[in-house]
């Protein structure tokens, strides 16, 4: 479907984001820790959201999957997040999520 004004994932207004970005309880459990761990804002939380969406189209995906949030994570403003380097490797479901700093890496 057509919305007037919306061309890319980006330009996602919050309701087009709830209809078409849903997530499954990984996927917000990783986004929260990532939104308290960096203190990103809420608008960061959308542009995350929709980097996901994006991610996962090029992927031919139509669910945004931990892997795709993982993934906006580490492609957002890194230079925000200090020097964080994730690390996107084996990705089996179930796996515990840990995020920090001093290691530098994003373990899935």
């Amino acid at each position: 479907k057509k919305y007037p004004g919306v061309y890319c994932n980006a330009q996602m207004t919050s309701p087009l984001l709830k209809k078409y970005c849903s997530l499954n309880e990984k996927c917000i459990a990783l986004l929260k820790t990532a939104m308290q761990r960096f203190g990103l804002s809420a608008r960061a939380y959308d542009r995350i959201i929709k980097l996901s969406r994006t991610i996962a189209d090029l992927e031919h995906q139509n669910l945004i999957s931990p892997r795709h949030i993982a993934e906006a994570i580490q492609k957002f403003r890194p230079g925000r997040m200090g020097k964080l380097k994730a690390l996107i490797a084996n990705y089996r479901l179930g796996n515990v999520f840990l995020i920090t700093e001093s290691s530098n890496h994003l373990i899935l």
